[in-house]
């Protein structure tokens, strides 16, 4: 698991002695919130280590580079599918250039078997990832923005405080009611929700988490992040409310927003929230949404994992489809709606699609289904057989990913 390049750096993975050179790194390649995040990913997130790190260190010691694998699971459907998130990239300037991130983002893919993840996703900067494979693919950080005199002044009836850890368990609860409502989520667990309320602070992902209390009931709540792209008071999460306290929590939040001096809120929300209608009610724009970029690990790992979706969609079908990826080809069989087999070709298809390999991700996860690919990609192309088939098969799906930390 360690590679040597020249002027003998060295990719491997980190140990426990060079934590406070990766915050260090980060800290100097992105900011102190950074720095602040990769120390606590690596001491006090409950499901990672500095073993989560890969590091490039010269013949002194010194770590020039590192990036991490933060692990999660995506629900899509009723299926599970774990992934890990690639994060903290980043190279000290004298060290660029000589293939410190190549190895480092190969080491990560080649580590994914062992993980058992499927697919790896990077909240990247544009452009940069797709020469390792990645495509935008799950909506992420959503710009719907609402002026202050646009939202409500009063919250009358409805008092806010702060959760605190021991409001984990109704937390999540309240989390996967709105995520059931998606095609694709992010699943979380309440040892998450407790890192996020006792042990962000100073990080870039450091969030109020308030609740809503109308009387003696609390009736959910909303998070408002410190950090984040734009101007605006960013309410990055949000329950189900009841009439009226929709309208309170924008209210708390134009509060928070004069007090702190934000022009407006931003709701980073799916477009399908009830928060975001509100919002719109009262009109809000929405002014951009970008996108998790995604990479398939193993197509056809991935897509035996997704076989139980893809029967519920086959509505019966017994056909034989082929994937041609450029490269390798994944068949699937189906018998009357029932996946039979997953893998290599056994003689001819019945449907046969080209496909850039890239493109697999944004199909499989309902971002473009196929005639929306092929506006834009040419090369993506049904060589035989119906393309209604593939359409039924990876239909477009609703989604919203959030980070695990």
């Amino acid at each position: 698991m360690t590679k040597t390049l020249p002027d003998n750096l060295t990719v491997r993975p980190a140990t426990a002695a060079e934590i406070e050179g990766i915050v260090a790194l980060n800290t100097t390649v992105h900011d102190a919130t950074v720095g602040e995040l990769a120390r606590q990913l690596m001491t006090v997130h409950p499901h990672m280590s500095p073993s989560d790190f890969w590091v490039g260190v010269t013949p002194a010691g010194q770590v020039v580079s590192s990036q991490c694998l933060i692990p999660g699971h995506l629900r899509l459907g009723q299926t599970i599918v774990p992934y890990c998130e690639v994060g903290l990239v980043g190279t000290l300037e004298p060290w660029r250039g000589k293939g410190l991130a190549s190895a480092m983002m190969a080491a990560c893919h080649a580590d994914l078997a062992r993980r058992g993840a499927l697919l790896t996703l990077i909240a990247g900067i544009p452009y940069f990832y797709r020469r390792y494979g990645y495509e935008y693919s799950v909506p992420l950080d959503a710009h719907h923005l609402l002026d202050l005199d646009q939202a409500p002044a009063d919250s009358d009836g409805f008092t806010f405080r702060l959760a605190e850890p021991r409001d984990a368990e109704r937390l999540n609860c309240w989390r996967n009611e709105v995520s059931a409502e998606l095609d694709l989520a992010s699943t979380r667990d309440e040892a998450i929700w407790r890192y996020q309320l006792a042990d962000s602070q100073g990080s870039g992902y450091e969030a109020e988490t308030w609740l809503v209390d109308r009387g003696d009931e609390t009736l959910g709540y909303a998070r408002v992040f410190f950090h984040g792209f734009g101007q605006g008071l960013i309410l990055g999460q949000a329950s189900h409310l009841p009439e009226g306290a929709d309208l309170a929590v924008l209210a708390h939040a134009r509060r928070l927003a004069i007090a702190r001096g934000k022009p407006h809120l931003r709701l980073d929300l799916p477009a399908s929230h009830p928060l975001v209608l509100t919002a719109n009610a009262l009109g809000a724009r929405c002014e951009s949404c970008y996108a998790w970029q995604v990479r398939v690990a193993d197509p056809v790992a991935l897509l035996s994992a997704l076989a139980p979706e893809l029967e519920r969609r086959a509505a019966g079908l017994t056909a034989v489809v082929h994937l041609g990826l450029y490269g390798p080809t994944v068949a699937i069989e189906l018998v009357d709606g029932r996946v039979t087999r997953v893998g290599p070709p056994v003689g001819e298809p019945d449907h046969h699609l080209h496909l850039p390999p890239p493109l697999l991700a944004p199909l499989a996860l309902g971002y473009r289904t196929l005639p929306k690919i092929r506006e834009f990609y040419l090369d993506a192309y049904v060589a035989r057989g119906e393309a209604a088939v593939f359409e039924q098969l990876f239909p477009a799906l609703t989604a919203w990913v959030e980070p695990v930390y």
